[in-house]
Protein backbone atom coordinates (compact mmCIF):
# COMPACT_ATOMS: atom_id res chain seq x y z
CA UNK A 1 0.00 0.00 0.00
CA UNK A 2 2.98 2.65 0.99
CA UNK A 3 4.88 0.98 -2.52
CA UNK A 4 1.72 1.99 -4.21
CA UNK A 5 0.63 5.31 -3.03
CA UNK A 6 4.77 6.22 -2.92
CA UNK A 7 4.58 5.73 -6.98
CA UNK A 8 1.42 7.98 -7.17
CA UNK A 9 3.12 10.93 -5.41
CA UNK A 10 6.04 10.49 -7.64
CA UNK A 11 4.08 10.18 -10.72
CA UNK A 12 2.33 13.26 -9.81
CA UNK A 13 5.13 15.27 -9.00
CA UNK A 14 6.83 14.00 -12.56
CA UNK A 15 3.51 15.43 -13.97
CA UNK A 16 3.49 18.45 -12.64
CA UNK A 17 7.32 19.27 -13.30
CA UNK A 18 6.44 17.90 -16.92
CA UNK A 19 3.29 20.98 -17.17
CA UNK A 20 5.50 23.19 -15.24
CA UNK A 21 7.86 22.87 -18.23
CA UNK A 22 5.21 22.69 -20.84
CA UNK A 23 3.98 26.15 -19.42
CA UNK A 24 7.40 27.56 -19.48
CA UNK A 25 8.06 26.90 -22.59
CA UNK A 26 5.16 28.57 -24.14
CA UNK A 27 5.73 31.79 -22.15
CA UNK A 28 9.63 31.53 -23.38
CA UNK A 29 7.99 31.42 -27.29
CA UNK A 30 5.65 34.10 -26.71
CA UNK A 31 8.65 36.07 -25.43
CA UNK A 32 10.66 35.59 -27.93
CA UNK A 33 7.49 35.82 -30.70
CA UNK A 34 6.87 39.49 -29.31
CA UNK A 35 7.73 41.53 -31.23
CA UNK A 36 11.19 44.09 -30.30
CA UNK A 37 10.41 47.76 -29.97
CA UNK A 38 12.02 49.38 -33.26
CA UNK A 39 14.10 53.04 -32.95
CA UNK A 40 11.84 55.12 -35.19
CA UNK A 41 13.86 56.32 -38.66
CA UNK A 42 15.01 59.70 -38.84
CA UNK A 43 12.13 61.99 -39.84
CA UNK A 44 13.06 63.01 -43.81
CA UNK A 45 13.84 66.58 -44.21
CA UNK A 46 11.39 67.81 -46.87
CA UNK A 47 11.92 70.75 -48.68
CA UNK A 48 9.13 73.24 -48.53
CA UNK A 49 6.91 73.52 -51.39
CA UNK A 50 7.22 76.45 -53.54
CA UNK A 51 3.76 78.62 -54.00
CA UNK A 52 3.17 78.60 -58.04
CA UNK A 53 3.22 82.26 -57.91
CA UNK A 54 7.04 82.26 -56.96
CA UNK A 55 7.70 79.50 -59.33
CA UNK A 56 6.24 81.82 -62.31
CA UNK A 57 8.13 84.88 -60.82
CA UNK A 58 11.54 82.70 -60.51
CA UNK A 59 10.94 81.69 -64.24
CA UNK A 60 10.04 85.03 -65.31
CA UNK A 61 12.20 87.78 -63.68
CA UNK A 62 16.14 88.33 -63.87
CA UNK A 63 17.78 86.59 -60.79
CA UNK A 64 18.14 89.96 -58.92
CA UNK A 65 14.85 90.91 -59.27
CA UNK A 66 13.40 87.66 -58.92
CA UNK A 67 15.72 88.07 -55.51
CA UNK A 68 14.48 91.32 -54.31
CA UNK A 69 10.79 90.77 -54.96
CA UNK A 70 10.61 87.36 -52.82
CA UNK A 71 12.13 89.48 -49.67
CA UNK A 72 10.26 92.57 -50.53
CA UNK A 73 6.81 90.63 -50.44
CA UNK A 74 7.60 88.56 -47.73
CA UNK A 75 8.18 91.56 -45.37
CA UNK A 76 5.50 92.83 -46.63
CA UNK A 77 3.13 90.95 -45.76
CA UNK A 78 4.39 89.72 -42.56
CA UNK A 79 4.45 93.26 -41.22
CA UNK A 80 0.84 94.78 -42.69
CA UNK A 81 2.93 97.20 -45.01
CA UNK A 82 0.56 95.56 -47.62
CA UNK A 83 -1.58 98.01 -48.61
CA UNK A 84 0.39 100.15 -50.40
CA UNK A 85 2.30 98.76 -53.56
CA UNK A 86 5.89 99.28 -53.08
CA UNK A 87 8.39 99.56 -55.98
CA UNK A 88 11.98 97.89 -56.40
CA UNK A 89 14.97 99.12 -58.89
CA UNK A 90 17.94 96.63 -59.34
CA UNK A 91 20.83 99.60 -60.12
CA UNK A 92 23.18 98.08 -62.12
CA UNK A 93 26.78 99.74 -60.07
CA UNK A 94 29.03 97.89 -58.08
CA UNK A 95 28.38 100.33 -55.30
CA UNK A 96 27.47 98.51 -51.81
CA UNK A 97 24.74 101.00 -51.16
CA UNK A 98 20.96 100.86 -51.30
CA UNK A 99 18.56 104.09 -50.62
CA UNK A 100 14.87 104.48 -50.36
CA UNK A 101 13.28 107.00 -52.72
CA UNK A 102 10.62 108.68 -54.37
CA UNK A 103 7.33 106.87 -53.35
CA UNK A 104 7.49 103.22 -51.82
CA UNK A 105 10.57 102.88 -54.25
CA UNK A 106 13.73 100.55 -52.98
CA UNK A 107 16.94 100.91 -54.93
CA UNK A 108 19.87 98.42 -54.33
CA UNK A 109 22.86 98.16 -56.22
CA UNK A 110 24.35 94.85 -57.46
CA UNK A 111 27.69 95.78 -55.76
CA UNK A 112 26.00 95.33 -52.50
CA UNK A 113 24.02 92.04 -53.79
CA UNK A 114 27.11 90.90 -54.99
CA UNK A 115 28.75 91.03 -51.46
CA UNK A 116 25.75 89.00 -49.73
CA UNK A 117 25.14 86.91 -52.68
CA UNK A 118 23.22 83.58 -51.48
CA UNK A 119 22.58 85.50 -47.63
CA UNK A 120 18.86 86.73 -48.02
CA UNK A 121 18.56 87.39 -44.30
CA UNK A 122 21.20 90.16 -44.94
CA UNK A 123 19.90 91.29 -48.06
CA UNK A 124 16.00 90.91 -46.06
CA UNK A 125 17.67 93.43 -43.24
CA UNK A 126 18.96 95.86 -46.18
CA UNK A 127 15.79 96.04 -47.38
CA UNK A 128 13.47 96.56 -44.75
CA UNK A 129 15.50 99.12 -43.37
CA UNK A 130 15.03 101.15 -46.75
CA UNK A 131 11.07 100.00 -46.27
CA UNK A 132 11.56 101.52 -42.71
CA UNK A 133 12.83 105.15 -44.08
CA UNK A 134 9.19 104.92 -46.27
CA UNK A 135 6.97 103.77 -43.81
CA UNK A 136 8.65 106.49 -41.47
CA UNK A 137 8.37 109.27 -43.70
CA UNK A 138 12.62 109.87 -43.59
CA UNK A 139 12.10 111.05 -47.07
CA UNK A 140 10.12 114.27 -46.26
CA UNK A 141 13.31 116.71 -46.36
CA UNK A 142 14.31 115.34 -49.77
CA UNK A 143 17.06 116.97 -52.01
CA UNK A 144 14.50 119.19 -53.53
CA UNK A 145 13.18 120.50 -50.28
CA UNK A 146 17.16 120.89 -49.03
CA UNK A 147 17.68 123.00 -51.95
CA UNK A 148 14.93 125.25 -51.65
CA UNK A 149 15.82 125.24 -47.86
CA UNK A 150 19.74 126.82 -49.28
CA UNK A 151 17.79 129.49 -51.53
CA UNK A 152 16.08 130.66 -48.40
CA UNK A 153 18.77 131.39 -46.65
CA UNK A 154 20.76 132.64 -49.67
CA UNK A 155 17.68 135.45 -49.58
CA UNK A 156 17.33 136.11 -45.57
CA UNK A 157 21.14 136.38 -45.53
CA UNK A 158 20.92 139.31 -48.78
CA UNK A 159 18.29 140.64 -47.20
CA UNK A 160 20.33 140.70 -43.69
CA UNK A 161 23.04 142.72 -45.28
CA UNK A 162 21.06 144.64 -47.33
CA UNK A 163 20.11 147.16 -44.50
CA UNK A 164 24.18 147.97 -44.04
CA UNK A 165 24.36 148.53 -47.82
CA UNK A 166 21.44 150.75 -48.02
CA UNK A 167 22.40 152.46 -44.79
CA UNK A 168 25.92 152.95 -46.91
CA UNK A 169 23.96 154.52 -49.74
CA UNK A 170 22.38 156.49 -47.70
CA UNK A 171 25.91 157.66 -45.92
CA UNK A 172 27.07 158.20 -49.92
CA UNK A 173 24.32 160.47 -50.23
CA UNK A 174 24.18 162.59 -47.54
CA UNK A 175 28.00 163.23 -47.46
CA UNK A 176 27.66 164.28 -51.67
CA UNK A 177 25.07 166.58 -50.19
CA UNK A 178 27.67 167.70 -48.09
CA UNK A 179 30.16 168.32 -50.13
CA UNK A 180 27.75 169.85 -52.35
CA UNK A 181 27.18 172.70 -49.61
CA UNK A 182 30.40 173.44 -48.46
CA UNK A 183 31.43 173.96 -51.92
CA UNK A 184 28.87 176.77 -51.85
CA UNK A 185 29.81 178.41 -48.84
CA UNK A 186 33.40 177.76 -50.15
CA UNK A 187 31.99 180.12 -53.39
CA UNK A 188 30.89 182.80 -50.67
CA UNK A 189 34.08 182.74 -48.62
CA UNK A 190 36.60 182.12 -50.88
CA UNK A 191 38.67 178.85 -51.87
CA UNK A 192 39.28 177.02 -48.30
CA UNK A 193 35.56 175.78 -48.41
CA UNK A 194 35.94 174.42 -51.93
CA UNK A 195 38.87 172.59 -51.03
CA UNK A 196 37.29 171.22 -47.89
CA UNK A 197 33.97 170.44 -49.56
CA UNK A 198 35.43 168.52 -52.40
CA UNK A 199 37.38 166.83 -49.73
CA UNK A 200 34.99 165.32 -47.82
CA UNK A 201 32.74 164.54 -50.16
CA UNK A 202 35.52 162.45 -52.29
CA UNK A 203 36.20 160.80 -48.69
CA UNK A 204 33.09 160.22 -47.47
CA UNK A 205 32.35 158.52 -51.31
CA UNK A 206 34.97 156.39 -50.86
CA UNK A 207 33.76 155.09 -47.21
CA UNK A 208 30.49 153.89 -48.40
CA UNK A 209 31.80 152.12 -51.51
CA UNK A 210 34.29 150.63 -49.36
CA UNK A 211 31.33 150.02 -47.33
CA UNK A 212 29.33 148.40 -49.77
CA UNK A 213 31.75 145.76 -50.64
CA UNK A 214 32.43 144.86 -47.28
CA UNK A 215 28.53 143.99 -46.98
CA UNK A 216 28.68 141.94 -50.56
CA UNK A 217 31.31 139.96 -49.05
CA UNK A 218 29.30 139.87 -45.90
CA UNK A 219 26.51 138.35 -47.88
CA UNK A 220 28.90 135.41 -48.55
CA UNK A 221 30.12 134.74 -45.32
CA UNK A 222 26.35 134.54 -43.32
CA UNK A 223 25.41 131.98 -46.59
CA UNK A 224 28.46 129.75 -45.53
CA UNK A 225 27.63 129.73 -42.25
CA UNK A 226 24.11 129.16 -42.80
CA UNK A 227 24.59 126.33 -45.19
CA UNK A 228 26.94 124.78 -43.22
CA UNK A 229 24.64 125.07 -39.95
CA UNK A 230 21.81 123.73 -42.22
CA UNK A 231 23.98 120.91 -43.39
CA UNK A 232 25.04 120.03 -39.77
CA UNK A 233 21.61 119.64 -38.77
CA UNK A 234 20.52 117.74 -41.68
CA UNK A 235 23.14 115.32 -41.29
CA UNK A 236 22.69 114.71 -37.55
CA UNK A 237 19.14 114.07 -38.22
CA UNK A 238 20.15 111.80 -40.90
CA UNK A 239 21.60 109.79 -38.55
CA UNK A 240 18.69 109.90 -36.22
CA UNK A 241 16.56 108.37 -38.95
CA UNK A 242 19.18 105.59 -39.77
CA UNK A 243 18.96 104.29 -35.97
CA UNK A 244 15.12 104.50 -36.34
CA UNK A 245 15.28 102.73 -39.81
CA UNK A 246 17.87 100.21 -38.15
CA UNK A 247 15.49 99.27 -35.53
CA UNK A 248 12.13 98.75 -37.55
CA UNK A 249 14.20 97.02 -40.20
CA UNK A 250 15.57 94.31 -37.69
CA UNK A 251 11.70 94.22 -36.44
CA UNK A 252 10.50 93.96 -39.70
CA UNK A 253 12.87 91.28 -41.10
CA UNK A 254 12.67 88.64 -37.83
CA UNK A 255 8.64 89.14 -37.73
CA UNK A 256 8.83 87.33 -41.09
CA UNK A 257 11.09 84.56 -40.44
CA UNK A 258 14.49 85.95 -41.32
CA UNK A 259 17.81 84.88 -39.47
CA UNK A 260 18.32 87.76 -36.99
CA UNK A 261 22.11 87.79 -37.26
CA UNK A 262 21.82 88.53 -41.16
CA UNK A 263 21.72 92.31 -39.87
CA UNK A 264 24.88 91.61 -38.05
CA UNK A 265 26.19 90.23 -41.13
CA UNK A 266 24.66 93.14 -43.43
CA UNK A 267 26.48 95.21 -41.15
CA UNK A 268 30.34 93.63 -41.38
CA UNK A 269 30.32 93.94 -45.28
CA UNK A 270 29.03 97.92 -44.93
CA UNK A 271 31.51 98.22 -41.98
CA UNK A 272 34.44 97.94 -44.84
CA UNK A 273 33.43 100.52 -46.95
CA UNK A 274 35.85 103.55 -46.38
CA UNK A 275 34.43 105.95 -43.68
CA UNK A 276 32.23 103.89 -42.33
CA UNK A 277 33.84 103.99 -38.54
CA UNK A 278 33.25 107.82 -38.21
CA UNK A 279 29.87 109.76 -38.00
CA UNK A 280 28.89 111.58 -41.48
CA UNK A 281 25.07 111.25 -42.60
CA UNK A 282 25.50 107.53 -42.05
CA UNK A 283 26.18 106.63 -38.01
CA UNK A 284 29.63 104.99 -37.82
CA UNK A 285 28.77 101.05 -38.35
CA UNK A 286 30.17 100.39 -34.65
CA UNK A 287 27.43 102.43 -32.98
CA UNK A 288 25.06 100.52 -35.43
CA UNK A 289 26.07 97.59 -34.13
CA UNK A 290 25.81 97.87 -31.11
CA UNK A 291 22.24 99.29 -31.14
CA UNK A 292 21.08 96.19 -32.91
CA UNK A 293 22.50 94.00 -30.51
CA UNK A 294 20.33 95.44 -27.79
CA UNK A 295 17.85 95.52 -29.98
CA UNK A 296 18.22 91.69 -30.44
CA UNK A 297 18.09 91.55 -26.73
CA UNK A 298 15.43 93.12 -25.67
CA UNK A 299 13.19 92.04 -28.93
CA UNK A 300 13.48 88.34 -29.06
CA UNK A 301 13.36 87.30 -32.89
CA UNK A 302 11.55 84.19 -31.81
CA UNK A 303 8.88 86.08 -29.99
CA UNK A 304 8.42 88.90 -33.59
CA UNK A 305 8.47 85.72 -35.97
CA UNK A 306 4.99 84.13 -34.30
CA UNK A 307 3.51 87.76 -34.93
CA UNK A 308 4.17 87.33 -38.47
CA UNK A 309 3.24 83.49 -39.19
CA UNK A 310 -0.56 83.84 -39.45
CA UNK A 311 0.21 86.59 -42.14
CA UNK A 312 1.96 84.60 -43.96
CA UNK A 313 0.27 81.56 -43.99
CA UNK A 314 -3.52 82.86 -44.44
CA UNK A 315 -2.35 85.74 -46.99
CA UNK A 316 -1.54 84.69 -50.56
CA UNK A 317 1.62 85.94 -51.86
CA UNK A 318 1.65 89.52 -53.67
CA UNK A 319 1.30 89.41 -57.63
CA UNK A 320 3.90 92.28 -59.18
CA UNK A 321 4.24 93.77 -62.83
CA UNK A 322 6.09 96.24 -63.96
CA UNK A 323 5.68 99.75 -63.06
CA UNK A 324 4.39 102.26 -64.93
CA UNK A 325 7.46 104.11 -64.99
CA UNK A 326 9.16 101.64 -67.04
CA UNK A 327 11.89 101.14 -64.89
CA UNK A 328 10.70 98.93 -61.43
CA UNK A 329 9.18 96.08 -60.58
CA UNK A 330 5.89 96.79 -58.80
CA UNK A 331 5.24 94.62 -56.19
CA UNK A 332 1.40 95.06 -55.98
CA UNK A 333 -0.33 95.45 -52.49
CA UNK A 334 -3.41 93.35 -50.80
CA UNK A 335 -6.53 94.98 -52.12
CA UNK A 336 -4.54 96.07 -55.69
CA UNK A 337 -3.49 92.40 -56.59
CA UNK A 338 -5.12 89.44 -57.76
CA UNK A 339 -5.02 89.65 -61.41
CA UNK A 340 -8.48 90.31 -63.96
CA UNK A 341 -10.52 92.76 -64.35
CA UNK A 342 -10.65 95.03 -60.91
CA UNK A 343 -14.38 95.97 -61.48
CA UNK A 344 -15.25 92.62 -61.97
CA UNK A 345 -13.12 91.54 -59.13
CA UNK A 346 -14.56 93.69 -56.71
CA UNK A 347 -17.84 94.93 -57.34
CA UNK A 348 -18.67 91.45 -58.08
CA UNK A 349 -21.93 92.04 -56.24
Amino acid sequence: MYAVKSMFKKNAILALLAFVSILLLQMNLFVEAKPKPQTPAPARTQTPKTDPAFEKAKKELPEDLYIGYRIVERLARANKIDQTPWRLAIVDEYNVNAYATEINLIAIYTGLIDQLQGDVSALGFVLAHEMAHHVKRHNAIGPAQQAALKEKIQKEAEEQVNQEIQSANNEAVGTTILGGAAQVIGGLFGGWGNVAGGAVGQGTTMMAQDRVARGQKRVEEIVKEKTAELEAKIAEQSRTYEFEADEQGYKYMATAGFDPEGCMRAMTVLGRVPGSETDTSHPAVPKRIAQLEELMAQYPAKDLEKQGELRLKTIKPLSYAPSKDGKTLRINSVPGGGGGDPFDRKLSF
